[in-house]
């Protein structure tokens, strides 16, 4: 792709690829469980901690612990759906609790009959969201491993517990940042897509850059693992210092450029379908030593550097803060379309009539 600040007409693939993998057999490791998250914040943003259970032996038929947490405020936690299916509940807290005492209890059984690396993905078990109000630090203790069959411990050698998470706590000005995003300006869902601002740290490009650009693909795809430029089904919009050094410089703009996701649907039926489409979205540059990846939190949809957003959320966030209707489409209307935007016979009328109510306002 030779242009992001030009528009850049990318088209997502929906192949479904099957992979066979082979694998051999190795000596058995420890299981470990560990916290994962960002390695800075800043002062009142979100800051999300993932729990991650590590068993590549499949040793561990269940867990239980603490996370404790000071110099941040809990704010919300999201269980992996197959954890609850795992536990059999459909309400969270019965598997991982905030006691409003700076600790959060956990427990869950994992798939006994069969292997933990699969199921869930990632080995992410709880994603925990807090607000940063000082310095941070998130620890797990009291973990306890019990067997396959539920009926004895593991041993220290068998089952080890990761470090703390002390984030730095630093300015918003520093983060590589997805910044803002917007919708095409038009009511027609076959022209409709996303662009997505991204702001370089201090708003200054790293000397050292390489190249830079913006990862997309349908989050459902992604199906919970981490989103980078290696990603199978991913598409990039980039721009390369050897292979476009005119294009390189000129399309940074006091350290900002601009990635955008052209929909590009023929069928107009598929165009309509897709506009409630989430896509994930995460932005880069490359250096000779590596790859920087966008890592801020703000309250537009972007959690630890990655966009999750449709065109209807982005949509439905605009038509929000209309102080001044300039459209036809009336305040009534309007409502009754964002009452029924998923309807099997209505979905493309009311659709449309958001479409048309932003686009006339903004």
């Amino acid at each position: 792709m030779r242009s992001i600040k030009k528009i850049a007409a990318l088209v997502l693939a929906f192949a479904m690829l099957t992979t066979m993998f082979a694998f051999s057999a190795s000596a058995e490791t420890q299981a470990r469980l560990y916290l994962d998250g960002p390695e800075k914040v800043a002062e009142g943003e979100v800051y999300t901690v993932s729990i991650r259970l590590d068993d590549e032996s499949n040793l561990v038929g269940g867990f239980s612990g603490t996370l404790t947490y000071s110099g941040a405020t809990f704010e919300d936690v999201q269980v992996h759906p197959s954890v609850l299916e795992l536990n059999d509940t459909d309400d969270a807290s019965t598997v991982i609790t905030d006691k409003g005492n700076g600790e959060i209890d956990f427990v869950t059984v994992t798939r006994v009959d069969g292997t933990n690396t699969d199921n869930p993905k990632a080995a992410i078990w709880f994603k925990v969201k807090f607000t940063v109000t000082g310095d941070a630090s998130f620890a797990l203790t009291d973990v306890k491993f019990s067997n396959k069959a539920g009926k004895a411990l593991l041993s220290a050698t068998e089952g080890t517990v990761g470090a703390a998470l002390t984030p730095e706590v630093v300015s918003s000005q520093e983060f590589y940042s997805i910044n803002d995003i917007k919708i095409k300006d038009t009511a027609d869902a076959t022209k409709q897509g996303l662009e997505y601002q991204v702001v370089f740290p201090g708003k200054v490009i790293p000397e050292d850059a390489i190249e830079y650009g913006v990862v997309f693909i349908p989050t459902k795809l992604l199906d919970g693992e981490v989103l980078t430029v290696n990603t199978t089904n991913a598409v990039v919009a980039k721009v390369n210092k050897t292979e476009d050094p005119e294009d390189f410089e000129a399309f940074v703009e006091n350290g900002t450029y601009y990635a955008y996701l052209n929909f590009a649907f023929s069928s107009e039926d598929k165009a309509y379908q897709f506009l409630g489409t989430k896509i994930s979205a995460v932005a880069y540059y490359k250096t000779a030593s590596g790859i920087v990846y966008s890592d801020n939190t703000n309250g537009i949809g972007v959690t630890d550097g990655v966009a999750d957003r449709a065109v209807l959320n982005v949509a439905k966030d605009k038509a929000a803060a209309v102080e001044t209707n300039k459209s036809s489409v009336t305040p009534e209307a309007l409502a009754a379309a964002l009452a029924d935007l998923d309807g099997a016979n209505t979905y493309k009328t009311n659709r449309g009539t958001l479409l048309q109510f932003v686009a006339d306002n903004y």
